[in-house]
């Protein structure tokens, strides 16, 4: 499969076999030897503040936080996502937001499977503790599938929190939102904005991406092939975006510029030969 990386308008393609390394901007190339980073057992993923700071975090419901030299954070709290059931937790994403607060989002529960709540979905404050003031009032199934996160996040630029619910098990949906709809619009408290009507839950493999005018580009399925769909910012379908792959998957989404690039391990877009990347 293939990534893509975006820095500035550049773009860097990388294969399946890929090694973390921090190079030294002082001198291009080489390794920086200023930075020693702790083994992390069990957390493969990481998010980089803006600040320089480091949050790693994956199963379990631990988050660690480094400084920009590699040394651990003793200010942070790493276990400020309560967890409730005896299923362990799994945290997929984690995004900082501009005031330091940070988003978690993965496949973990903090009530019984009957309850609305921070399920599957949460906020820390800035030094780690649960943050209170926001609350998503996601439900999370009795049976928990460990194999993709049961909650997707995008965070819009006024605040707004996009969640995609995946839909394996029952039981996976948003307090006072009909059970079939995937995709919802909270506020930066976890109010309901609106839901995407049109939008399924999705099984597995599932990508998307936020225009910064506000229109959601979503490639999924609960069921059968997958597809590519667009929604204006209003939440409706753009039935003027016609757009499909064969013979794989799309594994990752950018946009540069006006165009949107798209990898993975597919074989023909809109009918056209184009292998990974388009």
């Amino acid at each position: 499969p293939v990534t893509i990386i975006v820095t500035n308008e550049n773009m860097l393609v990388t294969r399946e076999r890929t090694e973390l390394v921090v190079l030294d901007d002082e001198t291009p190339g080489t390794l920086d030897p200023t930075l020693q980073i702790p083994e992390m057992l069990g957390l493969t993923a990481f998010t980089i503040q803006p600040d320089g700071k480091i949050l790693f975090y994956g199963t379990g419901r631990n988050i660690v936080r480094l400084n920009p030299d590699g040394t651990i954070d003793p200010s942070f709290v790493t276990n400020g996502l309560p967890t409730a059931g005896i299923n362990a937790p799994v945290i997929y994403q984690a995004i900082v937001q501009p005031d330091g607060k940070i988003l978690v989002a993965g496949t973990f529960a903090t009530t019984s499977s009957s309850f609305f709540g921070r399920n599957n979905l949460a906020r820390l404050k800035a030094d780690g503790t649960l943050d209170l003031s926001f609350d998503p009032r996601l439900r999370s199934p009795s049976s928990i599938p460990f194999a993709v996160p049961l909650a997707k996040i995008i965070l819009a630029d006024n605040g707004d929190v996009l969640v995609w619910l995946e839909g394996s098990r029952p039981g996976n949906e948003r307090d006072g939102v009909i059970s079939a709809i995937g995709i919802i619009r909270l506020d930066e408290y976890g109010n309901l904005v609106g839901t995407y009507g049109t939008s399924t839950k999705y099984r597995g493999n599932a990508e998307w991406i936020l225009a910064p005018g506000g229109e959601l580009i979503t490639y999924g399925s609960l069921s059968g092939p997958a597809q590519l769909r667009k929604y204006k910012a209003d939440r409706s379908v753009e039935t003027n975006f016609v757009a499909s792959i064969t013979q794989g998957f799309i594994y990752d989404m950018e946009l540069i510029g006006n165009a949107l690039w798209i990898g993975g391990n597919f074989q023909t877009v809109n009918n056209a030969v184009s292998p990974n990347l388009a």
